[in-house]
């Protein structure tokens, strides 16, 4: 391990340790004159298998024409080289420095494994990167590929680190010096056959002895694309997993032995890993090279085969979930509309059966109010049968009660004189009390009748005595009428008492001495309170007047019209 602060070849101090591999260390390196920070790697020599200075100078120039073939190297996910050089029998290659955390630092921080679609980025870029150092000529195999040495730029390009850069023969390879905690932080991601090449001898010999041919078998194969193939497969576990794969060595013996692989699928430590992408896993790592992929570039075509596979996969699942979940809605927005016409047709059922019953209810209200109806009919044709019989019955009683008084009338009006008629015809009118008995109806009538008799007597009494006097005194002048004074004072002689405020009925009416005289009810009329106070008298039902003749005004007829019969 390199000092800090140390200067190598009086341009490149060490800043720090970045990590340690088989066939060396990688320092943090400041270039003084490129001014830059860089990456160095160190691969040393074992000396004591080496010990000639021959042998180290066959070595370094190996070196020298792989560094110089290396540093033609152009890849976006290959570490530029820049330069090498030898120092100390130690070798030094110059290459760019990659900032940032490795894969197995970011899945140490997150505790979780990266995502499928980030692991099938990163598996497509690195394998584009060992396809274009394959196909070089002559073709560089990485040998050393894990998670340590796989790093993401601030940009998201993916950069493959630690190229070894011995050649591929087991005599050079014997000739590097490994630090074994770096052998045993990479054994889980190497191959068989490299694992094999690494072993301690013992364990060569216990396999050998239980799988001598299958053994021997694999060490003759050369190292080629299909051990990296081997140890991307394993980066590609370790990246979709979180897991440790378990150890090529170990998994061959089991397998070999006929027992399950110790290695479980990925799909299973990780449900959300395509089965199709665990395939593809499992085939890059499995432990005869002829059952893997033959290159990286059908790797990389196997891996989008079967990532476009899982995608149409997980679309085809999406849609039938979808379709599931539709169906289910469907279903479930069936019963629902179910139910709801099935409480529409309840709340249907039940607003007939109150429409009925409101219909038989209103039927029982019609019949009982036609009923009424009916008795009501009746008991109105009763009353109006009772009051016609009543009216008939009072109008027999009246007609009998009024016809003594007609015929009085009748022959008082034959019987009187007509002077008498046109005076009252000429004067204030009578008021007369509605009649309070059927006895007063005709006996006031009767008394006027005997007055105006008695009066009609008095008054021809009168004019025969002037007719006689006028025979002897022919310069007098001729007797007046009666003078209506002689009727008031006689109606003032009767015993009624006179009264403020009367009902106002009809008058009697002026007609000539043959007319009749009828009486009926009195029509109310408001009292004349301007004209002077009568005498009061009987109020008498007004009888049915017959039609009004029009009678022709006469003059008042003297006593000489009288004795002339005229």
């Amino acid at each position: 391990m390199l000092a800090k602060d140390k200067v190598l070849k009086g341009r490149y101090r060490i800043i720090d340790q970045l990590g340690s591999g088989e066939t060396g260390s990688v320092y943090e390196t400041y270039d003084s004159v490129r001014q830059t920070t860089v990456s160095l790697k160190e691969i040393l020599i074992d000396s004591e298998k080496v010990p000639t200075i021959n042998e180290r100078e066959v070595i370094k120039r190996a070196f020298a024409n792989k560094a110089k073939f290396l540093a033609e190297v152009k890849h976006e996910s290959l570490p530029q080289i820049r330069g090498y050089f030898s120092e100390f029998d130690r070798q030094y290659l110059v290459m760019e420095l990659i900032d940032g955390d490795d894969a197995s630092q970011l899945i140490a921080k997150t505790k979780s494994s990266l995502s499928f679609s980030e692991a099938a980025s990163w598996a497509d870029q690195l394998l584009d990167a060992l396809d274009y150092l394959h196909t070089l000529k002559p073709p560089i195999f990485h040998g050393d590929i894990k998670p340590q040495n796989v790093k993401m730029t601030a940009r998201g390009r993916i950069k493959l680190l630690g190229f070894d850069i011995t050649e591929n023969t087991d005599a050079k390879i014997n000739t590097i010096a490994t630090n074994q905690n770096s052998v045993a932080a990479a054994l889980p991601y190497l191959p068989l056959e490299q694992n094999l090449r690494i072993a301690d001898r013992a364990a060569l010999e216990a396999v050998r002895k239980s799988f001598g041919g299958k053994l021997e078998k694999i060490l003759e194969q050369p190292l080629d694309a299909r051990g990296d193939i081997y140890a991307l497969g394993a980066t590609l576990y370790h990246l979709l997993t979180a897991h440790t794969p378990v150890n090529a060595l170990e998994r061959t013996l089991e397998i070999w032995a006929e027992k399950p692989d110790p290695l479980q699928t990925p799909s299973r430590l990780n449900p959300t890993i395509p089965l199709e992408i665990s395939d593809v896993v499992l085939k890059a790592m499995e432990i005869e090279p002829e059952n893997r992929f033959v290159s990286a570039m059908e790797m990389r075509q196997a891996l989008q085969t079967a990532a476009a596979s899982a995608k149409d996969r997980e679309v085809n699942e999406t849609k039938k979930l979808e379709q599931a979940v539709a169906r289910e809605a469907l279903l479930a927005e069936e019963k629902r509309l179910e139910q709801e016409r099935q409480l529409v047709e309840q709340e249907r059922r039940r607003l007939e059966e109150e429409r009925k019953q409101q219909s038989e209810l209103i039927g029982q209200q019609l019949k009982v109010a036609e009923a009424e109806r009916l008795k009501a009919e009746h008991r109105a044709a009763e009353a109006e049968k009772q009051l016609l019989e009543k009216a008939t019955q009072n109008a027999d009683e009246k007609k009998f009660s009024t016809a003594p008084i007609q015929q009085s009338v009748q022959a008082d009006a034959v019987s009187k004189p007509s002077q008498p008629t046109a005076a009252f015809d000429n004067s204030e009118i009578l008021f007369a009390e509605p009649q309070q008995s059927r006895k007063s109806a005709w006996v006031l009538p009767a008394v006027i009748v005997i007055f105006l008799l008695v009066g009609g007597a008095a008054g021809i009494w009168a004019l025969q005595s002037s007719n006689a006097a006028a025979s002897k005194q022919p310069n007098q002048a001729e007797p007046s009428l009666v003078d209506k004074t002689a009727i008031e004072k006689t109606v003032e002689a009767s015993p009624q008492p006179a009264i403020e405020q009367i009902s106002t009925v009809s008058a009697l009416p002026t007609t000539t001495a043959a007319a009749p005289l009828s009486i009926d009810k009195p029509a109310t009329q408001p009292a004349i309170k301007n004209k002077p106070t009568l005498p009061a008298v009987t109020r008498i039902e007004k009888p049915v007047a017959p039609p009004k003749v029009a009678v022709n005004r006469k003059k008042a007829v003297t006593v000489d019209d009288l004795i002339g019969g005229n």
